[in-house]
């Protein structure tokens, strides 16, 4: 019921979320798909429990919750994302990366600046790869969107909506 809440976007949801990420007892899977959902939310205890996710030791958890932190637009994150990116997971490194793109963290000049160029090249890639994939498309056009390639994101988004015409990212 929860799940279900959440992907029709309904606040009540997240105290649900909240509950289903941090229960041991349920699967991996499960309680990713609720950090997953709770990217959609914002919130204190929602930041808390994304950041947690962050460092949990499965690498769906971990992975998940760098995605959903992309959504969160909050700069305080960033040390956190940082680190995310010398995950030995390469799913992991490309949410992270993510997230700081959107975060509008498009150089690192740091000790994690090393890890920060090996994953955005590793991003760039595979958002390459994928050419007939909707989401990657949408991925693909805010990434470039963000570094000022206006032209290429826009082409990008018209891709996307080529393949899912229905689907409103895109436009």
């Amino acid at each position: 019921d929860t799940l279900a809440l959440a992907r029709k976007r309904q606040q009540e949801a997240v105290p649900g979320l909240l509950r289903l990420a941090e229960d041991e007892s349920r699967s991996v899977i499960t309680r990713a798909a609720a950090i997953c959902l709770l990217g959609e939310y914002r919130g204190d205890q929602v930041v808390a429990t994304l950041l947690k996710a962050l460092t949990h030791s499965h690498p769906v958890m971990r992975a998940e919750a760098a995605r959903a932190l992309s959504e969160a637009g909050n700069p305080s994150l960033v040390p956190s994302l940082k680190r995310a990116l010398r995950d030995p997971i390469r799913t992991v490194r490309l949410n992270a990366v993510f997230a700081l793109v959107k975060l509008g963290v498009l150089q690192v000049n740091d000790e994690y600046a090393e890890a920060y160029n090996q994953a955005k090249g590793e991003y760039e890639q595979f958002l390459k790869e994928f050419p007939t994939i909707y989401d990657i498309r949408v991925d693909l056009g805010t990434y470039l969107a963000v570094h000022g390639k206006y032209e290429e994101a826009l082409q990008e988004y018209q891709n996307a909506r080529k393949i899912r015409p229905e689907m409103p990212q895109a436009w």
